[in-house]
Formats: structure tokens, C-alpha cells, sequence
């Protein structure tokens, strides 16, 4: 069996200049784990489901160690 026989073809794809909460949304209607990136016609790149978990995670973390900080040192 070969990759071919069970890739999807044609699959969604965004460009680099998506904004990620639209990349999110798209993920999450399709029911997609990735989503190639392409600009002029060239793959440039792949996010993933996992991609976000990691963004999510650090944003808590700063978040987190924000609340942290006495109310006069807070950047949010």
C-alpha cells in the first residue's frame, strides 16, 4: 500500500497569512488534526492540532505567572 491510496486529495489548506483563531475554527468545523499551508500554490508548511496545544500551554503559562505578579506589575 502506498501513501497515495490513502491520502485525502484535495484536502483544506490555509496560507501563512491565516489568523490562527480562523486555522483553529477551520480544524475544528472539518474535523481535521492539520492543516497544510500553502502560498502560491506551495506547500510552505503544516499546523497542527498539536501545533495549537503547544501555543495554548504557553499562553497559560504567561498567563498564570501574570496573576502571579502584585496587581501594579501586571502586563495583561
Amino acid at each position: 500500500m502506498t501513501v497515495r491510496e490513502i491520502m485525502k486529495p484535495n484536502p483544506t489548506t490555509v496560507s501563512s497569512n491565516t489568523p490562527t483563531l480562523e486555522a483553529i475554527e477551520i480544524m475544528r468545523r472539518s474535523g481535521i488534526g492539520c492543516l497544510p499551508v500553502v502560498d502560491d500554490n506551495r506547500l510552505v508548511g503544516i499546523v497542527t492540532s498539536y501545533d495549537f496545544l503547544t501555543a495554548t500551554a504557553s499562553i497559560f503559562k504567561q498567563y498564570l505567572a501574570a496573576s502571579a505578579m502584585p496587581s501594579d506589575r501586571r502586563k495583561f
